[in-house]
Order: structure tokens, then sequence, then C-alpha cells
């Protein structure tokens, strides 16, 4: 089969230049891959920044200089304190009148 002489006439593409273009095309690539590794690098390093910010804040809100009450250490050392005194009670003497329990009174009504 033959082409009509008007018909356009397509060049077949020279291989050295379809190698050029493509390996242009992987440098290009490969600067755009460069500069989104140092954007990610850069961006790493500030999110470490900003969480050892919100670390020493939240430490700096939260911590030990924050309590305002110096007792307040205190509050939950109940156990403790319960065997101290019984330890205390333990240790008087028998013969002490706050040993002795005192008598009740016994209700009841009141005379008219």
């Amino acid at each position: 089969m033959k082409l009509p002489d008007n018909a356009p006439q397509i060049d077949q593409p020279n291989p050295s230049d379809c190698l050029e273009e493509v390996n242009g095309l992987l440098q290009e690539k490969e600067a755009i891959i460069a500069k989104k590794d140092q954007l990610i690098e850069a961006q790493q390093k500030r999110i470490a920044i900003l969480e050892e910010y919100l670390r020493l804040e939240r430490y700096r809100r939260l911590g030990p200089s924050s309590e305002k009450n110096t007792a307040q250490g205190e509050l939950f050392d109940e156990a403790e304190q319960l065997v101290q005194q019984a330890e205390e009670e333990t240790e008087g003497e028998p013969g002490t009148p706050e040993d002795k329990p005192k008598p009740k009174k016994r209700g009841g009504r009141k005379p008219l």
C-alpha cells in the first residue's frame, strides 16, 4: 500500500535524541526528589524541636515547682499516719487516764 503524495511525512525519532530526552527528565526528577528530601529533613528537625518545647512546657506547667502547698505531698500518706498513730497509742503508759474510757451517760428521756 502506497501513501498519497500529499500525506504528511512522519520522521522516525532518532534513538540518541530519545535517550537525551529521557536523561533530561530523569535529572529533573532527581533534582525534585533531592529538594523534597531536604524539605522533609528540615520538617523533621522542626517537629523534634516543637516536641521538645511541648515536653518542657508540660513539665513547667505540671512539674513539682507548680505545686503551691509544700505539705501537698503528705496528702496521701494516710496509711503511714495510721501506723504512726497506732504506734503512739501502744507506746503510752497503760495506767494513764487517756487509756481508760469515760463512762457514757445513758440516753433517755429527761425528767419532767
